[in-house]
């Protein structure tokens, strides 16, 4: 927190936060000078202000009033909720597996005979069906999930549980195992074994993705009368698309 919310929250002037500050960090035995940074005023000068973790603002209000301390501990409150909340150790294996699948088919495709956008396209495209089918055919493409899961930018894997993650690299490994025992030597092949799967997929998933959502986002959608909400692309289901 900066010295400068610390004084818009407490209603003193921003010097006589930055003088506290600077007392308490001697009292400390710590150097002011890396808690400082510089930042440009209305008038277009260069000033200075700390930034403080929060022991160091604890530490500061305890010579502050108690509804002074008290308006600053709910600030805090509010800026740890919107932090995001750390991904367990399930998630992170989930995901760096996934990232190495979807490298390996990355691969694989430019193996491929085809134009370069030909082959952009066909992964593309993999990674669009795989998220229509287990999306129960509701969205069908990157686009469309990062709307859904309220994200302008990157990747809609960011937002997903481990489970769901685990799932994407089954369907991506089964394509890839697919096109190799095919022996595919073009893009259109290889885009006839993405179709094949994914329908298939479609068949007999339900909204998988669709379940990490929100309850009030999930509520806004109108699945399709023949939706069969399954869990999991378990290891039999997937020998049973072979």
């Amino acid at each position: 927190m900066s010295s400068r919310e610390i004084a818009q929250l407490t209603g003193k002037q921003h010097q006589h936060v930055k003088r506290d500050i600077e007392k308490m960090l001697k009292e400390l035995g710590e150097d002011a000078s890396t808690f400082g940074r510089i930042y440009t005023d209305r008038q277009n000068r260069s000033q200075t202000e700390y930034c403080l973790d929060r022991d160091h603002t604890d530490c500061l209000l305890t010579g502050y009033s108690a509804p002074l301390r008290m308006t600053v501990i709910k600030r805090w409150k509010e800026l740890e909720a919107a932090q995001p909340k750390a991904k367990d150790a399930a998630w992170l294996e989930a995901r760096q597996v996934g990232k190495q699948m979807f490298k390996g088919l990355h691969d694989y495709i430019a193996t491929l005979e085809g134009s370069g956008n030909q082959k952009r396209w066909a992964h593309e495209n993999a990674t669009n069906r795989i998220y229509k089918a287990l999306t129960g055919g509701i969205v069908g493409s990157a686009k469309s999930l990062r709307k859904l899961y309220g994200i302008e930018h990157g990747t809609p894997r960011d937002k997903m549980s481990h489970h769901a993650l685990a799932q994407i690299s089954l369907a991506e490994r089964r394509i890839f195992e697919e096109s190799q025992r095919k022996g595919l030597e073009t893009v259109p092949q290889f885009n006839d074994v993405v179709d094949g799967i994914c329908e298939r997929l479609l068949t007999g998933m339900g909204a998988l993705l669709i379940e990490d959502l929100p309850g009030s986002v999930i509520g806004c959608i109108a699945p399709p009368a023949s939706l069969v909400r399954r869990t999991v692309v378990t290891e039999e289901y997937s020998r049973g698309i072979q």
